[in-house]
């Protein structure tokens, strides 16, 4: 191993590559497939099909990843990464658009999945505890500002050609990086490998016996599907509600991605002094309200900017119901299981934006598209009320958010809760 030090900042260098490369491809190839098939069905099952992986891999890349050469994680996704990429550039005559796309996002999905736990395991490994809180927060910087800057390059690069154009530009993006890669001296994990399929299934049975005796995991799971539903049928469907019945071109697209992120930021900054004035149930009630009352107005919404705006609302409240239930969900889980069970919780709760993906589907065809987009908004209502009771009259909660006594919370950038 290097006697160098760890360079942080050429390591956030080269990972935000990664990160704007993601924000790239979540806004070209919904476009593109809707493009090139004309269908909303077919745009939302690649959706789909780029989530499931994404959803199977989270409890399992742990194990792969423990104990594994973090350098050589990173080297070998983004190398990996560039070969599939100029791969499905070049197929995308002989296979098609759908198919080329679809498979080469599955790819992608698993590979973010990995990237996601090796940066998780890196900063522990290298950095001092007392600067956690400050990579943490340059991390989730990053994060934020792909969200933002992604959507709006992406817009201008699909704009001068076509999808093959955003494909090439990430794949140099990814060559890059690998190069980056290179020069870094990055300290692994102390831990043994021990990623064998009797560990993995030990671990799921503790995990499982842990949740079947704790009912308040299936009230903050049904918390979380309620909004992912939303969250979910808004990333599925948007692409072809801009094109197809707002008539809007792909930079109308990029711009309503951007602003929602924008808008995302200046939440964030927001909710940590929400929640001292008001506590983390207020923050998690205001947040789970304005996510399925922003779900009824994208369905109703007359026009593109009201369309926009309600895109955005609920993009950005997203954050504040993270705060709330995994705050909640540090409460209840008992520390000694805490990742075992994660796994488990994580994949269960991600389930729910590929079944709004299979949802969108399903329907488009048969209704129209901001009418898909009112069905999940009414199903989520639903669930919405029946975990809210479930909450009250069977764990026997005092007040529909149970308050949580805890320290202060650290917000989280929007994303979808897991």
């Amino acid at each position: 191993m290097s006697d160098r030090p760890f360079n942080f900042k050429l390591f956030m260098v080269t990972r935000s590559l990664g990160s704007l490369c993601d924000q790239f491809l979540l806004f070209a190839v919904p476009l593109a497939v809707l493009h090139a098939t004309g269908s909303a069905r077919f745009a939302a099952l690649a959706f789909v099909i780029e989530w499931l992986p994404r959803v199977i891999g989270f409890p399992l890349a742990g194990a792969v990843v423990d104990g594994l050469s973090l350098k050589r994680v990173f080297l070998r996704l983004d190398l990996v990464r560039v070969a599939l990429l100029v791969v499905a550039a070049a197929a995308l005559g002989t296979f098609g658009v759908f198919g080329t796309l679809s498979t080469l996002m599955a790819c992608m999905s698993l590979s973010y999945v990995v990237n996601f736990l090796a940066i998780e395991a890196t900063i522990p490994n290298n950095l001092a505890p007392e600067d956690f809180p400050r990579a943490h927060s340059v991390v989730q910087g990053v994060e934020q500002a792909s969200q933002v800057v992604g959507p709006a390059l992406a817009a201008v690069i699909y704009g001068l050609g076509d999808i093959r154009l955003v494909l090439l530009a990430c794949a140099a993006l990814f060559a890059v990086s690998a190069v980056n890669t290179s020069l870094l001296a990055i300290s692994d994990s102390s831990a043994e490998n021990s990623a064998s399929i009797g560990r993995i299934v030990s671990t799921t049975r503790v995990a499982v016996g842990v949740l079947l005796q704790r009912r308040e995991v299936v009230y903050l799971s049904g918390l979380t599907w309620v909004v992912n539903l939303v969250y979910g049928t808004a990333l599925a469907i948007s692409a072809a509600v801009v094109v197809k019945h707002f008539e809007r071109g792909s930079a109308s697209f990029g711009g309503m991605q951007s602003a929602a992120a924008v808008v995302a930021l200046i939440v964030f900054a927001a909710i940590p002094a929400l929640v001292r004035r008001a506590g983390v149930a207020f923050v998690g009630r205001l947040s789970l309200i304005l996510m399925i009352a922003s779900g009824f107005a994208l369905g109703l919404a007359p026009f593109f900017l009201v369309y926009a705006a309600a895109y955005c609302l609920l993009i950005a409240f997203d954050g504040g119901f993270n705060v709330y239930v995994r705050t909640m969900r540090s409460t209840v889980l008992p520390k000694e299981h805490l990742a075992k069970i994660m796994g488990i919780i994580g994949a269960v709760n991600l389930l729910s934006i590929p079944v709004a993906g299979g949802l969108v589907s399903v329907l488009a065809g048969h209704l129209p598209l901001l009418d898909i987009i009112l069905v999940s908004s009414a199903l989520s209502l639903t669930l919405c009320l029946a975990v809210l009771l479930y909450g009250r009259f069977s764990l026997g909660y005092t007040s529909w958010f149970p308050p949580i006594p805890t320290a202060e919370p650290v917000a989280e950038a929007a994303a979808p809760p897991v």
